[in-house]
């Protein structure tokens, strides 16, 4: 027990980043080099650091980068400077090649289709990938804080670029996507902030939310007719995107906040199939100076347009009945506005802080205005209503 009491006293010593290196330094010198990694596959690591992978078929699917059930090389995973996988080779497991920090370059041969999640996770000097025309799906995280990779060209196999597949690639700036992709996952391609351009091909139907949110440096993006679905913050803070074009009209919601937070969108233009302008979709747009709904939506919903503040005239068509709350808050710098007829309902806080605002024309379809509808308009001086005396003091105020 003496014994054991003064190894644990002597480990409690022992600073935790030197005890740490030290069972590092020990896992290295006692893990093997050599082994299988899949029904018929062999692995093999020379002393310089090259990784090897051979034999037929798929490997192993690992469900940790570390400890636990990991790969069998990945006490070495800092240590890995170059990876070869021979034809042969059907799929890349999960976790395979998680935190190779050292790790340039990789090519994946002809044969593999499939790369697994967390394949090359945190491979963060990897600088060069080459893809075959056999993989058909990258999956979630496989290439997540790659932060050295600049350009990846997607294969024609490809149909789908998993959840967050190249989230957090901060210097790529290029990508090219196949004209048979099918779906761009979630947050696929998020926070890669120096990605300038992309194109996103006729054939693409799904863009999943957050998929281009925070790629800061991206100035223009067009969305081709084969799109039905777009989630939600897609595009959110693309701080320097200033044209959008949306060519499709599969899609009949603009969810929340798709485009919030792109402070240089100056020019959007809707498709007719447009029936609804989800919450803070575009919240804190500050250069849009104008915008036309479509004669298709039907509401416009909370916070919308909230902190467009260059925004200075804006149509709404026939077709809208109810405006959200906040949805046109702190745009500063409209000036007037005319609500058409079909407007039955004037939510909370609608035009707060429209400070600029001079005139508002009511209609008499109105039958509803919430609380402090116009708080803050302090230049509001003239208020038309369409009706009669009778019909404004049927609407519930407040």
């Amino acid at each position: 027990v003496s014994i054991l009491l003064s190894v644990v006293m002597i480990i409690n010593a022992v600073p935790a980043d030197i005890f740490e290196y030290v069972m590092d330094v020990y896992a290295e010198e006692t893990a093997p080099t050599s082994g299988t990694c899949g029904e018929n596959l062999t692995w093999e690591l020379s002393e310089d650091g090259m990784l090897t992978i051979f034999g037929t078929g798929g490997m192993e699917n690992w469900t940790s980068p570390s400890g636990g059930y990991c790969s069998p090389w990945s006490s070495y995973s800092h240590n890995i400077k170059e990876i070869m996988i021979t034809e042969g080779v059907t799929s890349i497991g999960t976790y395979a090649f998680y935190g190779c920090e050292s790790l340039t370059e990789i090519t994946i041969p002809d044969g593999v289709t499939v790369i697994g999640d967390y394949t090359f996770y945190g491979c963060s000097s990897l600088m060069e990938i080459t893809i075959s025309n056999s993989v058909v799906v990258i999956n979630s995280y496989a290439f997540y804080g790659c932060s050295s990779l600049m350009e990846i060209t997607i294969p024609d196999s490809l149909t789908k670029i998993g959840d967050y597949a190249f989230a957090a690639c901060g210097n790529l700036t290029k990508v090219t996507i196949p004209d048979g992709m099918d779906e761009i996952g979630e947050a696929a391609f998020s926070g890669c902030n120096s990605l300038a351009e992309i194109r996103i091909p006729y054939g693409v139907t799904r863009i999943g939310a957050r998929a281009f949110s925070h790629c800061s440096s991206l100035t223009e993006i067009t969305i081709p007719d084969s799109v039905v679905i777009m989630g939600t913050y897609v595009f959110s803070y693309c701080s320097s995107l200033t044209k959008v074009t949306l060519l499709t009209n599969n899609i009949m919601t603009i969810l929340d906040s798709t485009f919030s937070g792109c402070r240089s969108l100056t020019e959007i233009t809707f498709p007719n199939s447009i029936f609804k302008i989800g919450r803070y979709a575009f919240s804190d747009c500050s250069s849009l100076a104008e915008i036309t709904i479509p004669e298709s939506v039907g509401t416009i919903e909370l916070g919308t347009f909230n902190g467009c503040s260059s925004l200075t005239e804006i149509t709404i068509p026939e077709s809208v009945t109810t405006i959200g709350a906040s949805a046109f808050g702190e745009c500063r710098n409209l000036r007037s506005i005319t609500l058409p007829n079909s407007i039955t309902t004037i939510s909370s806080y609608t035009f707060n802080w429209c400070d600029n605002l001079m005139s508002i024309t009511i209609p008499e379809s109105v039958t509803a205005i919430g609380d402090n509808a116009l708080l803050h308009c302090y230049s509001l001086s003239d208020i038309y209503y369409n009706g009669d005396e009778e019909d404004w003091n049927k609407i519930a105020i407040g």
